[in-house]
């Protein structure tokens, strides 16, 4: 019941948070920070991580100059772009190490949106006008999925499946799942109705829930009217329940469930953020 809901503000800062992304165990939150009061989300080189608890204390800067966080394996690692290249920070050691070059492996190419898979040897991220690729991190033998531009991608949690966004569908994106190398496809979500341009899709660790921000017209992160949807995976697309209604922009939500969690019982806990506009 959306009436039910208790939103809880975690941050209050002059400056941009977005891109937030909960700790496998719930416990830890890691998000992007802008360095200016007002950053475009296109302007990639002008952010930092920060890391909290789930109840927004204990806030902390860990990167400076980094992009676009996610966590690597058993959450003591966080992945994120820096420039065109995608590393992986230690959050015992406080090392940095590349995970990929982007001058080297796909020079005259954009690269973003990485995530690397629970087991710590596969990576998938995007590639500006080629499409997402997924492959072994040390062989760098990378698989493109789909000969089109497609981007966000998303490991399946407890699989080598991914989810990504593609661009066409009932609002022009839908949201996709396949196999590691793309042979197998099958659309995850492609919501009826005007509010149909599906972005900022993530699942939860038992991908038993899809969480995902959606516009009924327009893409631009920084002005789109983007609401938060939440879904049963597996349910009819019209039993989708959305969470926000807001004049604003709410995007980049993530979703977490405790283990053990019953199969019929909603998500306790969705972070997303949400921009004045």
């Amino acid at each position: 019941d959306v009436a039910e809901q208790r939103v809880v503000q975690l941050t209050d800062d002059p400056h941009v948070d977005f891109s937030s992304r909960f700790s496998p165990d719930g416990e830890w939150i890691v998000w992007a920070r802008s360095q200016r009061e007002w950053v475009s989300f296109r302007e990639t080189e002008a952010w930092d991580l920060w890391l909290m608890r789930h109840d927004g204390s204990e806030a902390r800067r860990i990167v400076e100059g980094g992009y676009h966080p996610t966590w690597g394996p058993n959450g003591e690692s966080i992945v994120f772009q820096r420039g065109v290249q995608i590393l992986e920070l230690d959050l015992e050691t406080e090392r940095e190490r590349v995970l990929v070059d982007g001058a080297t492996a796909f020079p005259d190419f954009r690269i973003g949106d990485a995530a690397l898979h629970p087991s710590g040897d596969l990576l998938t991220f995007a590639v500006l006008r080629h499409g997402a690729v997924a492959g072994p991190v040390a062989r760098e033998e990378w698989s493109r999925l789909t000969p089109a531009q497609v981007c966000q991608t998303r490991w399946v949690p407890g699989t080598r499946d991914l989810i990504w966004v593609d661009p066409s569908g009932n609002g022009g994106t839908r949201i996709m799942r396949s196999s590691l190398d793309g042979s197998r496809q099958e659309v995850l979500m492609d919501l009826p109705g005007n509010r149909s341009h599906e972005y900022f899709p993530n699942l939860s660790p038992d991908a038993r829930w899809l969480v995902w921000g959606a516009t009924a017209e327009g893409h631009e992160h920084d002005r789109a009217d983007y609401e938060i949807f939440v879904w049963r995976v597996g349910e009819p697309w019209e039993e989708a329940m959305r969470l926000t209604f807001y004049s604003g922009n709410d995007q980049c939500p993530d979703v977490w469930v405790p283990a053990g969690s019953a199969a019929g019982e909603l998500p306790p806990t969705c972070c997303f953020s949400w921009v004045v506009s």
